[in-house]
């Protein structure tokens, strides 16, 4: 990481737009009631509630769309999306190109001809686009926190966030996605899929999601619910991953994937998503019971962790983008737990719990924020309008 490219003003922005909008989300769900229909417990939200989000979807799609973009600024790969959409790039529809990943996801060039028919303004477009995005994202949150829960990770969702400034097809990839998960889990198997495939269409690196489905009928099963069979299977499974991938590494030689095979990330910075599927492992079967209707979000953890040799080996670092939304709530439910198991009536014990994870959080944050910003050029930040 370079910290000689560092923008002090644009990193506090950053860390700035994280905070608020944690604590944004925080009194949002503070202004929630339940109501049940149909035996059935419904969220609703107070008007406060309903203002909060809104201010927030405003403030972030206003960030997002009106940032100035330039050669080494705004985004790596914003002036690439803006030449396509101004010349109306047209990929076509090959099933062949697509099934070996030889032609640019199609939906992408299918929204920029829909949005084309009106406007040659990428401004609009980037608004209808981050609109989407914010949606998405805002979304994931409201249908997944409740009141009393803890809500300072969410400060994390920023580094996706401030990502979507040069990864605009990914970003459009994750929302779907998280809907998908959500519905899978709900018994909801043929939409989740069908979303996927949505998702797919607009960056191949969803095909992941397919995968976690999977994975998930395997582990949800009682034969993986002791700590030991959940650490061993795990570890042999990753080692079993890295051989082959040394072995088929040559498939992708001929997509378009073939740049990442030569930006391979080392096991260092593999250690956070290491050290948090243990944490999560050592209290798996507390979380389970806590979690309840969230504990698919459980396994994305220890989904994470098998993609460690992918990330590594093959440059495959966007698929952990597609799980860090649910990881957040997971997060959430772990510092809860924690604080009944060490400190259930300490307060000082529990406000210690939280202040030492709300730092830990804050901290990776800034590293996550800098490293991004760095690989991405997202420093400094500039508005359009006040230039």
């Amino acid at each position: 990481m370079n910290l000689d490219n560092i923008h002090l003003t644009t990193f506090i922005f950053y860390m700035g737009i994280a905070i608020v909008s944690a604590l944004g989300i925080y009194f949002a769900e503070k202004n929630t009631y339940v109501k049940i229909i149909d035996n059935t417990q419904l969220k609703k939200y107070y008007p406060v509630g309903k203002i909060l989000y809104l201010i927030l979807f405003i403030s972030l799609v206003f960030i997002s769309s009106f940032r100035y973009v330039g050669p080494g600024i705004g985004g790596a790969d914003t002036l690439w999306y803006i030449s396509l959409f101004q010349n109306n790039t047209d990929v076509g529809f090959n099933i062949e190109k697509i099934i070996t990943l030889k032609q640019q996801e199609p939906l992408f060039y299918l929204l920029i001809k829909l949005v084309r028919v009106f406007t040659d303004n990428y401004l609009i477009f980037f608004i209808i686009i981050y609109s989407i995005i914010t949606i998405g994202y805002l979304e994931f949150f409201a249908r997944n926190l409740r009141k009393g829960m803890v809500i300072y990770p969410v400060i994390l969702f920023v580094v996706n966030y401030i990502y979507s400034f040069s990864a605009i097809r990914v970003s459009l990839a994750l929302p779907i996605s998280f809907l998908a998960v959500g519905m899978y889990d709900k018994g909801s198997k043929k939409n989740a899929v069908i979303l996927t495939l949505i998702a797919v269409l607009f960056h191949y690196s969803a095909l992941v999601i397919l995968m976690f489905f999977v994975f998930y009928e395997v582990y949800k099963s009682k034969i993986f619910r002791r700590k030991w069979i959940i650490v061993g299977t795990l570890i042999i499974a990753s080692l079993s991953i890295s051989l082959l991938i040394n072995n088929i590494s040559f498939i992708f030689e001929a997509t378009k994937y073939r740049y990442y095979l030569d930006n391979q990330n080392n096991l260092r910075g593999q250690l956070p998503t290491i050290f948090f599927a243990f944490i999560v492992i050592l209290n798996h079967k507390s979380l389970v019971t806590v979690m309840k209707e969230k504990a698919i979000f459980l396994y994305t953890v220890y989904f994470s962790f098998l993609l460690v040799p992918a990330v590594m080996f093959l440059g495959a670092y966007r698929l952990h983008s597609y799980f860090d939304f649910p990881k957040i709530i997971v997060m959430s439910y772990l510092i809860a737990v924690l604080k009944t198991k060490f400190a259930s009536s300490d307060r000082a014990g529990r406000l210690l719990i939280d202040f030492i994870a709300f730092t830990m959080i804050v901290v990776w944050t800034s590293y996550l924020v800098i490293r991004t910003s760095n690989s991405a050029l997202l420093m400094p930040y500039i508005n359009r309008l006040f230039m």
